[in-house]
């Protein structure tokens, strides 16, 4: 027989395997370390892109909806009641030495005690009052052939608080009808509209976007105006690593501008995170924990004419003229950015430059604040919608 030769097989100590897995586990948390912020940084990407997406349907919803209004108001919940504009229907007269005669002029408070439906009753007057239609009914009598205009004013609300059965986040759609003349004896009434019926308020938006699995920890608010989320290294959640986002404007308190349908714009801001109100130097601003995203929605309107901002095309009643031989005062409508061709001198109304967009604010100034507290309101109609 072949002597076999004994093979002795030698494997790793214990010691060795310890070694050997320091190691590893040494190489493996380097490999975390450099990989975490990587990963960290395609998750907030992957969120982000998501966030854009929801605000930027609203954004689109909101263009969609706004863009071919006939007629359009814009107001903030704390407008209501709070401030007045001179009515174009119901202009000053003025005495033969130029000076309005006191009393002849009306002012109209936006939503007179806090009411949307005085509001919309408001904008109906201003926009459509007296306005008639042709029934085509072929009658002998002209008078029997006209109808007062009837038509549909959509309110769409943006909600930053809750509201009866609606969540803060959610938008909302109320539709009232009307006709241009109210059949008072009094031609000239302030209410010479008549409201005819108004819809219960719905929800504009499907629920489910706002409450789906994974958007139900979102927090959707809408401020007026355009502006950025800037980051704000002063604030710190429970995480030492969290980081939060604010509107500049919002935290200093700024007021901006809003003359005219140039301003018109909503920031839509959705917040993945904790959303918290911090106190500031001179009252309350809104952090969003990262990762939040805001979306501008700009209101592009085709069928409403204007020109630097201001509306043009629509007339206004003026009594400044006074007949030589009777001493009467003599109405006439003028087209609005027209009245040096008028056949009667009057006075320009160009001073008037946000009344159609904006009616709590006749003249251009910086005191528009943001508010997250408060509601906006679009009042608005489709030529569509009239006859």
């Amino acid at each position: 027989m072949n002597n076999k030769k004994k093979r002795t097989l030698k494997g790793f100590t214990l010691i060795e395997l310890i070694i050997v897995m320091a190691i590893v586990s040494i190489l493996m948390l380097g490999v975390m370390r450099v990989a975490q912020p990587a990963i960290k940084i395609m998750n907030n990407t992957s969120n982000s892109e998501k966030t854009y997406g929801y605000t930027d349907n609203i954004r689109t919803y909101l263009q969609t909806q706004l863009e071919y209004s006939d007629a359009l108001w814009v107001i903030p919940e704390s407008e209501f009641g709070a401030n007045t504009f001179r009515s174009l229907r119901h202009p000053p007269e003025f005495d033969e030495h130029g000076l309005e005669v006191p009393g002849t002029a009306t002012d109209v408070t936006v939503g007179d005690g806090g009411s949307i439906d005085d509001a919309v009753k408001d904008f109906i007057d201003e926009n459509y009052f007296g306005l008639v239609t042709y029934n085509g009914s072929g009658s002998s009598d002209v008078m029997d052939q006209i109808q007062p205009l009837k038509g549909k004013v959509n309110v769409m609300r943006l909600l930053n608080h809750d509201h009866d059965s609606f969540k803060a986040g959610q938008i909302t759609l109320t539709t009232y009808e009307f006709e241009s003349y109210n059949n008072t004896s009094d031609y000239f009434s302030s209410s010479g509209v008549r409201i005819t019926d108004t819809s219960a308020e719905e929800l504009a938006i499907n629920p489910a976007y706002f409450e789906a699995y994974d958007t139900h920890d979102y927090t959707f608010s809408y401020a007026l105006g355009a502006y950025d989320l800037v980051g704000d290294p002063s604030i710190s959640g429970a995480n030492p690593t969290d980081s939060f986002k604010v509107i500049q404007e919002d935290k200093d308190d700024i007021g901006i501008s809003l003359a005219n349908y140039n301003d018109l714009a909503v920031s839509i801001i959705l917040g993945t995170g904790i959303v918290v109100d911090m106190p500031g130097a001179t009252g309350s601003f809104r952090a969003f924990q990262n990762p939040s995203q805001i979306s501008v929605a700009n209101i592009p309107l085709v069928n409403i004419g204007y020109l630097n901002g201001k509306a043009i095309g629509r007339m206004y009643a003026n009594n400044e003229y006074e007949d030589p031989t009777t001493h009467a005062k003599v109405p006439q409508l003028i087209k609005w950015g027209e009245e040096s061709v008028a056949a009667h001198p009057v006075t320009p109304k160009s001073d008037v430059k946000s009344f159609y967009a904006f009616p709590w604010s006749v003249t251009a100034s910086a005191d528009h604040k943001i508010d997250f507290d408060e509601d906006i309101f679009f009042i608005y109609s489709y030529a569509t919608d009239l006859g």
